[in-house]
């Protein structure tokens, strides 16, 4: 893989199973292909090779170490897809576009794309993805595609960014053994869950970790509470204005108060955060 290519302005806005590795064809773009997706093929600094699955076209560097773990994550991103329509209780269209799902080896690799040593992104309204994939890691796929699918099938977020990536948590389940509601829990038992109020109002300024946690956890809550509907409306900003004004109670409103003390019932766990960074859910 050579150096250098960035892809910083698009995110700032934002096989056959009988050949050989080595005979995979060169990536090209398709009918679906998105414009970021475009323009990562288009680069002359990686040598792309795709994998095809029923639902996605994966593309990894052909002298990378993830290359030859391609057939192995096709499997697990066949899954993520299936669990991202799961969490959303969206249904299979006949047509849709195959997801574009590009692998690299480790952060630094990231961080040559990016200009950051993120673990992976989604492009919204575009059904491309790119994921730290390499020997040891074990990347956020189901994470990172509820992304992608959710802003395809459910449009502009207009309900805060708590919300999409609480989904995009939710939907990558349990960590290091534990689940989101678990995870929270132990959060809540040391005093540092993040109040909803703060999800909605300044999201980016929680520690990742809480934030990402305490959303999916909420964000669970709502589901049960309300059904589906309900995160869809809020989604796309018509949520009535009893239930947003709730959750924008600085003192704690109804749904906070449910919430909490169904985590009170719960086992709480905590998260290796060095761990996680190192190795992935």
């Amino acid at each position: 893989m050579k150096r250098g290519f960035s892809l910083i302005a698009f995110i700032g806005i934002a096989i056959s199973c009988n050949r050989s590795t080595d005979e995979r064809p060169v990536s090209k773009p398709v009918a679906g292909t998105g414009p970021t997706a475009r323009a990562l093929l288009a680069s002359k600094d990686f040598d792309w090779r795709v994998y095809d699955t029923p639902h996605a076209r994966l593309h990894a560097a052909r002298r990378s170490r993830v290359f030859e773990r391609v057939p192995s994550l096709a499997d697990s991103v066949e899954q993520a897809r299936t669990a991202a329509l799961r969490t959303l209780e969206e249904k299979v269209l006949p047509g849709e576009p195959k997801l574009e799902v590009f692998l690299l080896d480790t952060r630094q690799d990231m961080k040559q794309i990016t200009g950051r040593t993120i673990s992976g992104f989604a492009i919204p309204g575009e059904l491309t993805a790119v994921f730290i994939a390499g020997p040891g890691y074990k990347p956020l796929i189901r994470h990172e595609l509820t992304h992608a699918i959710s802003f395809v099938r459910w449009g502009e977020l207009r309900g805060g960014q708590w919300l999409s990536e609480g989904l995009a948590t939710l939907t990558q389940g349990n960590c290091q053994g534990h689940s989101p509601d678990e995870i929270a829990a132990g959060y809540l038992a040391k005093g540092n869950l993040p109040s909803v109020a703060s999800m909605l109002r300044d999201f980016r300024r929680i520690g990742e970790l809480q934030g990402y946690i305490g959303a999916a956890s909420f964000a669970n809550h709502i589901r049960r509470r309300f059904g589906i509907a309900m995160l869809r409306a809020l989604w796309q900003g018509r949520a009535p204005d009893s239930v947003t004004n709730d959750f924008a109670n600085t003192n704690g409103g109804n749904a906070e108060r449910e919430w909490r003390t169904e985590l009170r019932g719960i086992a709480a766990a905590n998260l290796d955060s060095a761990r996680l960074y190192r190795e992935g859910c």
